[in-house]
């Protein structure tokens, strides 16, 4: 009993000086494992059954803490005992039992049973079975369940993250690291050979990661684009090919109508009558005529709708209204079923919408007058008309400007707008299509078209009253309809605004040195004058229809005229646009205007090339050609007969057959740079490029160099050229001195000259075109020389290929693009008779054509 008293005693007496210290559970209670748990024991084990406290808060048996302590220590002192001392149990307190303070009382501990560990559930001590197991949350396999530590039961992971790995046994860097072990950083190669990575699995390997649902197809895409297809089986042409498979181009053929979908406009849709629109959105199963009647007849008709069936129209595709007429502002006077003159200028319209404005329009002599003046903010192709109402911008204005009179809005839809000059001459047009600022000329032939002198013009042209003009308005009767308006001006410097009421200004469009011809009318005199201003005045203008251009006005047909404003009844042929090119794979075969699509040149990408005579040369499209990326290096003609080598000088200077020869007769440098040939092996007819392909001509080379930008100015030029541009910098291999943009790979192969006695200038390259000129590129010039060069002189050759097809323009199928004839040429489908006395006689059949002929009996 006394021993248990002296355990309390130095439980209670202890807490205050050990409530801090930290125990790592689980706690063994043999702190100083002699296997007998006393008082030594019990101060490290004290802090799990309290907090800290301030003493005065806890009393025993009456008396403080404090107190308490004191009077334990005074009779400690006095007792012959060191160990113990005999005091009375804690109130509530049983043999076994403990206390521990739950942060507001002292708490009791049940007792626990035999073999039991004292343990801390959450923040509560209990007792607990006890169970040996890692106990080490760090620990790959701790145990929740073990209250006693079994340290050599702990596995812990490695820096590779593997549970009992070896470790980092390889260097930083995760090269050569074996599988399943990490560097020394723990990073291993994921599947995608990322060190560190989180990559899973590729199984394809095409290095993207199966596990993040980002690779769309694991396995490879065929030639079609099918996850896994068959690939591309089939011919070129797309006929009969199989749902999810291709032809030979890669090209497939979904609804197995024959057209590769590339090219085809209604894809799983019918377009029976072959109009380039889809069966289910063609609004006619066949075609519109001219009239825009589905099927029609077409404009079979004269020009102005005679006579003409409901329905039907006439050679300019206009119907008749209701009365039976047509237009007749126009005729056709030479009867050629074509309108070619005008009848009336405003082509019978009173007003003409143009930027949200409708503006009256006069018809004055032969010309279309507007009968307002222009308040348009916006140019004719949408683009806005600069405003500028401060004084100090307006004066230094360098393009088109419009301000409003004194800023006052509300009159500008009785006035119009001032403009200064430099609007009227804009080339975005301040007018609308078809119509312009009037001339100076137009001015003039006006003021004799409404007054017999000029010193009258100005009453005609006058609105008549006071309402607008500032009396006397002398002489106003408004006779012509023009209805001119005193809008004043905006004066140049610091004049400001001025004369509204009194003065109407109006701009021509016409220069006068330094400024410009302005037209003036005002209120106390009835003339017209034309005197040149300061072209940063702001003034009226008047828009003129301009004279009559007849032609096809429809850009949708073959024969649209883009200077026409006058629709002669021409528009024949609907066109379609689309890639015309047989040789890209964007070609459309019901194309008949090029849009510009044609991008793909069929078998000339990185992984085309061709083969001949044992070599295989590797080509690149640049702009519509596919050029040889490579200097030639055969020595044989396409026929296989063999070209001369020719490396003694004079055989070289006397030979007028075809010739080669390596550079210095050093067959290395020709494995790089290919032969140098002379002109003789160009021109023969055995050719010296393969089937399909040809030495360029000139015009050839002046494509591409067009392409690349050379300036249209110097094309045609002798000399060096495009050097501004990079042209030559753009043909040249990066190790030749040129950034190679184009591919083309140009290496600096030198050249013979003409004597055969000597090589020269290995830092450039001369290629030869068919016309006798050479093309040179130079390592340390930017440019591309063009001249004329001696048929002896050794170049490099490099080819082109060739637009197979009927080059003979007599033949039916007569190919004008083609330049390489393929033996297609066919005389006889087409031939009409051209015997006179034959039944079959046609006038204009070809002369050289004589059959079929077809004889009277």
């Amino acid at each position: 009993m006394r021993t248990l008293a002296l355990t309390v005693l130095l439980f209670v007496g202890m807490l205050s000086a050990v409530a801090q210290q930290t125990i790592e559970l689980p706690y063994n209670p043999d702190f100083n494992a002699d296997s007998a748990i006393g008082a030594p024991d019990l101060l490290s084990f004290l802090p799990l059954f309290g907090t800290e406290y301030t003493p005065v808060e806890v009393t025993v048996d009456g008396q403080t803490l404090t107190e308490y302590i004191q009077m334990l220590e005074d009779a400690a002192e006095g007792s012959s005992a060191t160990d113990t001392v005999t005091i009375p149990m804690l109130p509530g307190s049983e043999p076994g039992e403990m206390l521990y303070w739950d942060g507001e009382a002292w708490m009791l501990v049940p007792t626990g049973n035999p073999g039991d560990g004292l343990m801390l559930d959450g923040t509560t001590p209990a007792w607990r079975a006890q169970r040996l197991g890692c106990t080490d949350i760090n620990a790959c396999n701790y145990e929740d369940e073990a209250t006693v530590l079994d340290p050599s039961s702990c596995i812990y992971e490695d820096e590779c993250g593997i549970c009992g790995g070896p470790g980092a046994l390889e260097e930083c860097g995760c090269d050569s690291i074996a599988e399943g072990a990490c560097d020394c950083d723990g990073n291993q190669l994921d599947a995608l050979n990322v060190c560190g990575g989180t990559c899973l699995e590729d199984v394809d390997g095409d290095g993207i990661c199966d596990d993040d649902g980002n690779d769309a197809c694991v396995g490879e895409y065929d030639a079609c684009g099918i996850c896994n297809g068959p690939g591309d089986i089939y011919d070129c042409g797309c006929t009969g090919i199989a749902p999810g498979a291709c032809d030979c181009l890669g090209t497939p053929d979904v609804d197995q109508d024959g057209i590769c979908d590339n090219i085809d406009p209604c894809i799983g849709v019918d377009d029976s009558d072959g109009d380039g629109i889809c069966d289910d959105v063609d609004d006619c199963g066949g075609t519109y005529d001219g009239c825009g009647v589905s099927n029609g007849p077409g404009p079979i008709y004269d020009c102005g709708c005679s006579d003409i069936p409901e329905g039907d129209c006439d050679c300019a595709g206009n119907q008749p209204d209701a009365e039976g007429n047509c237009q007749d502002y126009a005729a056709d006077t030479d009867g050629d079923g074509l309108y070619d003159t005008l009848l009336e200028p405003c082509l019978n319209q009173t007003s003409y919408a143009f930027n949200g404005v409708e503006y009256g329009v006069v018809a004055i002599g032969d010309r279309c007058w507007f009968q307002e003046n222009l308040r348009a903010t916006h140019y004719a192709n949408g683009d806005p008309i600069d405003h500028l109402p401060l004084e100090e911008g307006w004066n230094s204005a360098s393009a088109g400007a419009y301000s409003v009179y004194s800023d006052d809005d509300a009159a500008v839809e009785t006035y119009g707008l001032l403009y200064n000059w430099l609007t009227t001459v804009d080339s975005r047009g301040v007018c609308p299509t078809g119509w312009e600022v009037a001339s100076e000329n137009d001015w003039s032939n006006l003021g004799y078209e409404v007054g017999s002198t000029w010193s009258l013009a100005g009453g005609a042209l006058k609105e008549a009253g006071t309402v607008h003009w500032a009396a006397p308005n002398t002489g106003a009767t408004n006779s012509s309809g023009f209805t001119a308006l005193p809008a004043g001006e905006r004066g140049y410097g610091t004049l400001g605004y001025q004369d509204q009421g009194t003065d109407a200004l109006f701009w021509t469009r016409s220069q006068s040195g330094s400024g410009a011809y302005s037209v003036r009318l005002t209120h106390d005199t009835e003339s017209m004058s034309i005197a040149t201003v300061a072209a940063s005045r702001g003034q009226s203008l008047r828009c003129i229809r301009k004279l009559p251009t007849f032609g096809c006005t429809d850009l949708n047909f073959l024969e649209y005229t883009p200077l026409a404003n006058l629709d002669d009844g021409s528009c024949a042929t609907p066109s379609i646009p689309g890639c015309t090119l047989q040789g890209f794979a964007e070609y459309s075969p019901l194309a008949n205007v090029n849009d510009g699509s044609c991008s793909t040149l069929v078998g000339c990408t990185d992984s085309s090339s061709v083969s001949f005579h044992g070599y295989d040369y590797d080509v690149v499209a640049i702009g519509n050609q596919c050029w040889f990326q490579e200097n030639l290096r055969t020595t044989q003609y396409r026929n296989g007969e063999g070209i001369n080598n020719t490396q003694d000088p004079v055989e070289w200077n006397s030979t007028n057959e075809g010739a080669y020869v390596a550079y210095e007769n050093d067959e290395a440098i020709a494995q790089v740079s290919g032969y140098l040939y002379n002109y003789y092996a160009v021109e023969d007819i055995r050719e010296v490029c393969p089937v399909g392909w040809h030495v360029p001509t000139d015009e050839e080379w002046k494509e591409l160099e067009l392409f690349l930008g050379m300036p249209a100015t110097e094309v045609n030029n002798s000399g060096w050229r495009g050097e501004a541009q990079g042209v030559g910098s753009a043909l040249k291999a990066e190790s030749s001195g040129g950034d190679d943009s184009t591919g083309y790979g140009a290496l600096m192969g030198g050249y013979r000259n003409e004597y055969g006695v000597s090589y020269a200038f290995l830092d450039r390259g001369l290629w030869w075109d068919s016309d006798v000129n050479r093309r040179e590129l130079y390592i340390h010039n930017s440019g591309i020389y063009r001249g004329w060069a001696n048929a002896r002189l050794g170049c490099s050759i490099r080819c082109l290929r060739s637009i197979l097809g009927c080059t003979e323009q007599g033949a039916c199928n007569f190919d004008p693009e083609a330049n390489e004839d393929d033996g297609s040429c066919d005389f006889l489908s087409c031939a009409i008779c051209n015997v006179e006395s034959a039944c079959n006689y046609d006038a204009v059949s070809y002369t050289h054509l004589t059959l079929p002929t077809i004889l009277p009996v």
